[in-house]
């Protein structure tokens, strides 16, 4: 019997402990905040086409490299979030009567 104890008393130990309250877990609340004022500031500085011209190919092999890598990574993909298009798909989809 004191061997079943000891486990016992070992798995408890090691389960996670209860998270105090105001911890988020993976959708951080105050993370997405702060990305979205960041974000905010940027686009108001007037950086962005400076941005967009920086991160440009720079050739047209970077170019193919770039396009490579796009259908690469879109071949993979399920498709695309039908979150993104909930509102146009809305009213693509009423029919007039």
């Amino acid at each position: 019997m004191g061997f079943k104890r000891s486990v016992l008393s070992t798995r408890r130990k090691a389960s996670p402990p209860i998270a105090p309250r105001g911890v988020e877990g993976e959708g951080s609340y105050e993370g997405t905040r702060r990305y979205n004022a960041a974000t905010r500031r940027f686009v108001e500085s007037g950086r962005v086409d400076e941005a967009a011209r920086r991160a440009a190919p720079r050739d047209a092999d970077e170019a193919k490299s770039i396009e490579r890598a796009e259908r690469a990574g879109a071949a993979r993909a399920k498709g695309e979030d039908p979150a993104l298009n909930k509102g146009r798909l809305r009213t693509r989809t009423k029919r007039s009567t």
